[in-house]
C-alpha cells in the first residue's frame, strides 16, 4: 500500500489497519497451520545443542549376537620380555566390537528355455513356457523394499530409482516402480476392506483433512478414526463427496471433526473436534482484551484433563474399587441389620454400629489414597486458573513441597501411636485398634508418594504439562 493509499483512508480505517498488523502472527499453536510454518525462534535466543552440562554420558550396549569372535592375546610379558605362548589360560580384558553391512547385489537367476530336435520323427521340441517369463522379473523382496521406501520414507518415484540404483545396483525404471507399488496393493486389500467394514459400522468417528502433494499435484489427505479402525485416504478433491463414498449411507450416531462445512451433516449428532478449537481460542486469547476467551481456555484445559482420566486404563484400579466396594457392603449390611433387628424384631444390636464405623474408616481413608484422582478432591483455585503457567508452576512447588514435608515429618509419630493402640481393643467387636487405624498409615504414604511425584513433575522439564493437568498425579491403583 503507498503513502496516497494510507492518505485517503478514513481515521477508522486507519485504526483498523493499524490493529491487524499489530496482531501477532497465527502459529501451529493458534491455528491449524503445520508446525513447519512456525517462524524459527532468533540465534540469540535458541538453546545450544548437544549435551548440557553434567550430562551423563552412555555408550553402546554390546549386541547380544554376533557373527564372528576374533580373539587378540599378547605375544610377549613387557617385564621380563619372556614369550607368552597361546596355550597359556587367558581371561577377558576387555570387548569391543566392528559392525559392518555385507556387500548388497540382486541374485539374477536366469531361466533358459530350450528345445531339443526328436531323433525319431525330427521334430524341434521347446520346453514350456517358464512361470518366470510369465509375471514380473522381480522377486518378493524388492517389492516389499520398493513399498517401504515408498510409503514409510516417502521417496519420490525419481529418489526411489537412485536408491535402487545406488543401494543395491539395480536399474529399475520409473514405470517398472509404478507398476511394482500397484502389485503390492492386493496384499493390503483384505485388511484395509476390514478396516472400512468396522468404520462403517461405528457409532461414533472422527475425521480430519490436509494438504499433501502427490506426485506434483495437490491433494488431500484425509483420516477417519473410530474405536476399532483408522482409515486414511488420498483424494484430488477436499469436497464431502470423499465422506460419502467412504461411508456410503451410514450415519454414525456422533461425528466429530472442525467447522468445514464438507464436514457437516454426516452424523446424527456433531462434536466439533476440541483440539481444532482450543487453538482458535489461544489465538483469540492473544489478541482479545476479553476475558472470555480465557475462561474458555481454561474451560478447554479441565476438559481435556478430563478426558486423559477418563482414558486410563481402569483396569488396574479394579482391586481398588473392589475393596472399597466390600466395606460399603459391609456397612450397608450392618445398618440394615440394625434397622430390621431394632424396629422389626424390637432388639437392638450394638456392634452394628460398631462395626458401621470401622468400616467407613477404612472406606474414607482408602479411597481418597488410592481412588480418588487430584480432580475429584476439593480445591480454592480460582487465583491459581487464573494465573499463568509459571505462577501456577511456583502454587504447585509450594504447595506440594509443604505438604510432602509435613507428612513425611509427621509419618514416624503417626506410626508409632498407631502400633502404640494396640494395647486396646473395640468394645463390642473386639478388633484391635492398630488394625482398626492401620488405613491411616497407608493414607499418609500414599500422599507422601503423590506429592513427591508431582514435585518431581513439576520441577522437571516437562512442567508444563503437569501444570495444565492440573498439577497433581493420577490415582496409585
Amino acid at each position: 500500500m503507498e503513502r496516497g493509499d494510507l492518505q485517503r483512508l478514513s481515521k477508522d480505517e486507519l485504526i483498523d489497519l493499524v490493529l491487524r498488523l499489530q496482531r501477532p502472527e497465527k502459529t501451529s499453536r493458534t491455528s491449524s497451520k503445520p508446525p513447519a510454518t512456525d517462524r524459527k525462534e532468533r540465534r540469540d535466543k535458541a538453546k545450544p545443542g548437544g549435551a548440557k552440562p553434567g550430562h551423563e554420558g552412555k555408550a553402546r550396549a554390546m549386541s547380544e549376537t554376533f557373527d564372528r569372535q576374533v580373539d587378540h592375546r599378547p605375544g610377549q610379558c613387557p617385564c621380563c620380555r619372556a614369550k607368552l605362548s597361546d596355550d597359556l589360560p587367558a581371561e577377558t580384558a576387555g570387548e569391543y566390537e566392528t559392525i559392518e553391512l555385507p556387500e548388497i547385489h540382486p541374485v539374477v537367476e536366469r531361466h533358459r528355455r530350450l528345445s531339443v530336435r526328436c531323433p525319431s520323427c525330427g521334430v524341434l521340441v521347446a520346453a514350456k513356457v517358464p512361470d518366470a517369463a510369465k509375471g514380473t522379473p522381480f522377486g518378493s523382496r524388492i517389492h516389499a523394499v520398493a513399498t517401504y521406501l515408498k510409503t514409510f520414507q516417502a521417496l519420490s518415484y525419481e529418489r526411489l530409482q537412485r536408491a535402487f540404483a545406488d543401494l543395491y545396483g539395480l536399474t529399475i525404471s520409473q514405470g517398472g516402480l509404478m507398476n511394482m507399488l500397484r502389485r503390492s496393493q492386493t496384499a493390503f486389500v483384505p485388511e484395509r476392506d476390514t478396516a472400512i467394514a468396522a468404520l462403517r459400522r461405528a457409532k461414533v468417528v472422527a475425521s480430519d483433512e490436509t494438504g499433501v502433494r502427490i506426485e506434483g499435484s495437490n491433494a488431500y489427505q484425509w483420516v477417519f478414526r473410530s474405536n476399532e479402525a483408522v482409515v486414511h485416504r488420498a483424494a484430488p478433491t477436499r469436497g464431502a463427496v470423499v465422506l460419502r463414498e467412504l461411508m456410503e449411507g451410514h450415519r454414525p450416531e456422533v461425528w466429530c471433526s472442525d467447522r468445514y462445512s464438507a464436514q457437516q451433516g454426516h452424523g446424527a449428532a456433531h462434536q466439533t473436534c476440541l483440539a481444532h478449537l482450543a487453538r482458535n481460542v489461544a489465538y483469540a486469547d492473544q489478541t482479545s482484551d476479553d476475558m472470555l476467551p480465557s475462561r474458555l481456555r481454561l474451560w478447554l484445559k479441565r476438559t481435556f484433563a478430563l478426558a486423559d482420566g477418563i482414558a486410563d486404563d481402569e483396569a488396574s484400579q479394579a482391586g481398588g474399587e473392589l475393596l472399597a466396594a466390600l466395606f460399603f457392603a459391609i456397612m450397608f449390611a450392618g445398618f440394615l441389620l440394625q434397622v430390621v433387628s431394632r424396629y422389626i424384631f424390637n432388639q437392638p444390636i450394638g456392634w452394628t454400629f460398631e462395626l458401621c464405623v470401622v468400616a467407613y474408616i477404612w472406606i474414607v481413608f482408602w479411597s481418597s489414597a488410592f481412588l480418588l484422582k487430584e480432580r475429584d478432591h476439593v480445591a480454592f483455585n480460582v487465583i491459581y486458573l487464573a494465573s499463568p503457567p509459571g505462577v501456577q508452576r511456583w502454587f504447585l512447588m509450594i504447595g506440594f513441597g509443604f505438604l510432602l514435608a509435613a507428612f513425611a515429618a509427621s509419618l514416624p509419630m503417626t506410626i508409632d501411636f498407631v502400633t502404640f493402640m494396640a494395647i486396646d481393643r473395640t468394645p463390642l467387636l473386639r478388633l484391635r485398634f492398630d488394625w482398626v487405624f492401620a488405613v491411616y498409615i497407608l493414607f499418609m504414604l500414599a500422599v507422601i508418594y503423590r506429592c513427591a511425584h508431582a514435585l518431581l513433575r513439576v520441577l522437571g522439564p516437562r512442567w508444563r504439562e503437569t501444570v495444565e493437568k492440573g498439577g497433581g498425579s493420577e490415582t496409585l491403583l
